[in-house]
């Protein structure tokens, strides 16, 4: 663009102005001194004055005068409540599993394989870990049982890991039994095609036993003086047969309903697992073999580094 002697005089435009309702056009000082014949010409047509709308009467919203407040969200459609799928109609001891059964799978350590043994002492304790086979022929004069360990006096500690055997045709019996002194059995490692006879007993002391998470049969306890304790997981899978001041009856495991299970035992003719537990004065608790604990694998651990 030039620009000439003659632009510069030229006065600035005046900025437009706008009022309520109105919109004011654009006007060129310069343009009104020509002729009306000369003012060039537009084919666009002038915008129509804007008109501000009524909020009140607007169709794009819909507000209640009566509800100020946010409309209340829609629902969606929920299906009519079947009580023939829940499983929380009706009784529900029926449907309750209780706490769910500890699986712990340990290593078996590498001791020598035993089977028919029999260790008893006098006046000193019985703390032993052991790894019985029962495929193990049982030399003459041995034990009828697969391990028995007693003492007069002192604590009976067992850890027995019980090995696979084929064409196993007979319980598996275990017995711990002091005469003066807790008893404590482990079963840390067992088959599921295992099946155990187990005894433990005391004439003063606490006993304690853990059975592995496949035992299934009855579990008598007998205490003049004390007070009898099931682990969590065991007391969810029991069934009270009797209690009384001195007895206590339990089956563990499944159970058919039809009491063929425990006429067979009360006849002498159960061949599935069973434990029994005595103690005259003393505490007794019976529950699942959980695993080694914590504090026992750090201690052994550093007894390990100790003395090797």
């Amino acid at each position: 663009m030039i620009v000439v002697e003659e632009d510069k005089k030229r006065p600035l435009p005046t900025p437009p102005t706008t009022t309520a309702g109105t919109v004011s056009t654009y006007s060129d000082p310069a343009s009104s001194t020509l002729p009306s014949s000369s003012a060039p010409s537009s084919d666009w047509p002038a915008p129509p004055p804007y008109t501000p709308s009524d909020p009140a009467s607007s169709s794009a919203l819909n507000i209640s005068s009566s509800s100020p407040g946010p409309s209340e969200p829609t629902q969606a459609p929920q299906a009519a409540h079947d009580t023939s799928v829940d499983l929380l109609d009706g009784d529900p001891s029926e449907y309750s599993a209780g706490p769910s059964v500890p699986v712990v799978v340990d290593p078996i350590p590498t001791l020598p394989r035993q089977n028919h043994l029999r260790i008893h002492r006098d006046g000193q304790p019985v703390s032993e870990t052991l790894v019985l086979d029962p495929s193990l022929p049982a030399p003459p004069g041995t034990a009828q049982k697969n391990l028995e360990l007693s003492t007069r006096a002192g604590p009976v500690l067992a850890r027995v890991y019980i090995v696979e055997a084929r064409d196993l045709k007979r319980r598996v019996e275990l017995s711990a039994t002091s005469e003066s002194g807790p008893v404590k059995l482990e079963i840390a490692a067992c088959p599921r095609t295992c099946r155990l006879g187990i005894i433990v007993g005391s004439r003063s002391g606490p006993c304690s036993v853990s059975l592995p998470d496949h035992f299934t049969g009855p579990l008598t306890v007998h205490t003049t003086h004390g007070y009898v304790t099931l682990g969590a997981s065991l007391q969810a899978r029991c069934r009270t047969f009797e209690e009384s001041a001195t007895v206590r009856s339990y089956w563990v495991g499944e159970w058919s309903g039809d009491g063929d299970e425990l006429r067979a035992f009360q006849q002498g003719e159960w061949e599935g697992d069973m434990c029994d537990v005595t103690t005259y004065s003393g505490p007794v608790r019976v529950g699942y073999w959980e695993g080694i604990s914590t504090v026992e694998r750090v201690v052994g651990g550093i007894f390990k580094k100790l003395f090797g």
